[in-house]
């Protein structure tokens, strides 16, 4: 299935936010922040978060917009101004957990991808799934220094960098403060 560009994250299963491993192809300087700023702060067409919970967990912005890209802040800010004319977005998931996402662009003279492209990647999700869990499950078990020997986790921080959410479990040593790090908090 050809493709031009791509953007591969690694998720947190708890929150379905971005972590590591990461590989991003053919995306222009300057325009990561218009990425995630369209992925986090403007209602569009399928956001990682609403495929995460949908039936599919795949779609392409073609088929989002019925055919009308130019409906999408993300295709009029990010994917258009780079020569892209669509794009597929899926969840990774294994079960009801979300372990990456995934962007192809396509650029726009190649056509927008077709209901085979949409079938094809679909075929690799599941093994692609359980390939992030594995792998998160191998650096939970290998975690040390600030952690402690625990898992990795995510941390949702106000604007004023103070603790307002975290998928890490409480431990024996963790602090008992709010807002400390290792405090999660409902």
């Amino acid at each position: 299935m050809p493709f031009d560009g791509s953007c591969w994250f690694a998720t947190d299963p708890a929150t379905v936010l971005a972590t590591c491993p990461v590989r991003v192809e053919n995306v222009e300087q300057g325009h990561s922040s218009t990425y995630w700023d369209r992925e986090h702060r403007v209602e569009d067409a399928k956001l990682y978060r609403d495929l995460a919970r949908s039936a599919t967990g795949i779609d392409t912005l073609y088929r989002a917009t019925d055919g009308t890209p130019g409906r999408s802040t993300r295709y009029r800010e990010f994917l258009a101004p780079q020569g892209y004319g669509d794009e597929i977005r899926a969840a990774v998931r294994v079960g009801d957990s979300t372990w990456g996402v995934l962007d192809l662009f396509r650029h726009r003279d190649r056509g927008p991808f077709t209901p085979h492209d949409v079938s094809t990647l679909a075929s690799v999700l599941p093994a692609l799934g359980r390939a992030l869990r594995a792998a998160a499950g191998a650096a939970r078990a290998g975690a040390t220094g600030a952690l402690g020997g625990e898992a990795p986790a995510t941390a949702l921080l106000t604007r004023t960098a103070t603790s307002c959410r975290s998928t890490r479990r409480p431990s024996s040593s963790s602090p008992s403060s709010p807002g400390r790090p290792g405090r999660p908090t409902p």
